[in-house]
């Protein structure tokens, strides 16, 4: 019975030994695989990012720009509220822009403006003496000022004849020139469309028998 307390004592004392020189294993890691550990590569260089510094997230890519300028036909004026309203919807901002539309309600065969009163004159006296004394001399402040006018007509067809004509009399510098007329018509711009904006654009304007979108000029 002695012999066999002091066989159980020997084995336990072998037991604790082997555990405390980690024979057996530990729960520290750093001793139970010192060789995996002594293999790597750089551990020491190794750091935790702090939870502050926040991830680098791409802005997504810019709309394509499909169209760069397209204009509206001209609009009357009391389509003007109604149109507004409608592209207010498209939140297009500074690409959108309205403008008055000229019209040229005739035509004028003139003779550009000369450099003096007197100059002017001389000319008017030379178109006399050709035989042409169908004409006026325009002193108003406008940019026809000490130009002769030989004629203001409804068509551009009946402005030719009358070069035509004043051609065959030997006069030479007359010009024809569109005699611009300010409306109350407007009409808008539109700049740097996607594709997207521009479909919504044509939709809203279909909704005007007489409208129309056109590339800028």
């Amino acid at each position: 019975m002695i012999r066999f307390i002091l066989v159980c004592l020997l084995i336990a004392n072998a037991l604790l030994f082997a555990f405390g020189h980690g024979y057996l294993g530990s729960i520290n890691t750093e001793v139970h695989e010192p060789q995996r550990l002594a293999a790597q590569r750089d551990a020491g260089k190794l750091k935790l990012l702090p939870a502050s510094v926040a991830l680098v997230v791409p802005a997504p890519p810019a709309p394509e720009v499909l169209i760069a300028c397209l204009v509206s036909a001209a609009f009357l004026p009391e389509e003007r509220d109604g149109i507004e309203e409608k592209l207010a919807q498209l939140a297009l901002g500074e690409r959108q822009s309205r403008q008055n539309v000229p019209d040229a309600g005739a035509y004028i065969v003139y003779i550009p403006p000369q450099i003096t009163k007197e100059a002017t004159e001389k000319k008017a006296a030379d178109l006399v003496q050709l035989g042409v004394r169908d004409f006026f001399v325009v002193q108003d402040q406008s940019k026809q000022h000490w130009g002769i006018s030989l004629g203001i007509f409804k068509t551009e067809a009946a402005a030719r004849l009358r070069l035509q004509n004043l051609i065959s009399h030997g006069v030479h510098s007359a010009r024809i020139g569109a005699r611009v007329i300010a409306t109350n018509k407007f009409n808008y711009q539109f700049k740097n469309l996607t594709g997207q904006e521009k479909e919504a654009l044509e939709k809203l304007i279909s909704a005007y028998p007489t409208q129309s979108l056109s590339v800028c000029k």
